[in-house]
């Protein structure tokens, strides 16, 4: 189904509740085997650009300019422990993952959903929700368009950040 595309984009949002709350938009772009995606905090400032390949995560924050640590990012964002970087890759390109939840650990029941929505060329993910007894994240895909790639995120967003500073 998406096996004839290099790439995927789109935009989407995550609603969290919980120890998380609010409503935060993002847009994404996805190659094979890696993914960019530009989170707006709650006042609608580009505030957290995510590079995520199948072996790790690494952010930035855009606001004050500064590489996040995985452990910061994981915490700003709890709804990630629960995948693998490379289940992300595949969940942002529209299809679930194979191992649904990787991090759970004994605690409160996890429960992990997914909706579909029917498009000309297949089935993808429309949703994805984690919950349990305390949280609950919702991360929802508004478009997605397979064969094209979000220039902004790989020329204007990446090429200004240092990575390795």
């Amino acid at each position: 189904m998406t096996g004839q595309y290099s790439y995927c984009s789109g935009e989407g949002n995550l609603r969290s509740s919980g120890s998380l709350r609010g409503n935060f938009p993002f847009q994404f772009s996805a190659s094979r085997d890696s993914l960019l995606v530009l989170f707006r905090d709650l006042m609608g400032r580009k505030s957290l650009f995510l590079l995520i390949d199948s072996l790790d995560i690494r952010g930035w924050n855009l606001i004050e300019q500064q590489p996040v640590s995985l452990r910061q990012i994981l915490t700003r964002n709890p709804f990630l422990n629960y995948f693998s970087p490379g289940d992300l890759v595949t969940l942002f390109w529209g299809i679930p993952p194979v191992v649904q939840v990787t991090n759970v650990t004994a605690g409160p029941p996890l429960d992990f959903t997914v909706q579909f929505e029917e498009t000309a060329v297949g089935r993808f993910v429309r949703s994805a929700v984690i919950s349990d007894d305390q949280n609950r994240y919702e991360l929802t895909f508004q478009t997605r368009t397979l064969g094209q790639r979000n220039e902004y995120l790989f020329t204007r967003i990446t090429g200004r950040i240092p990575w390795d500073r």
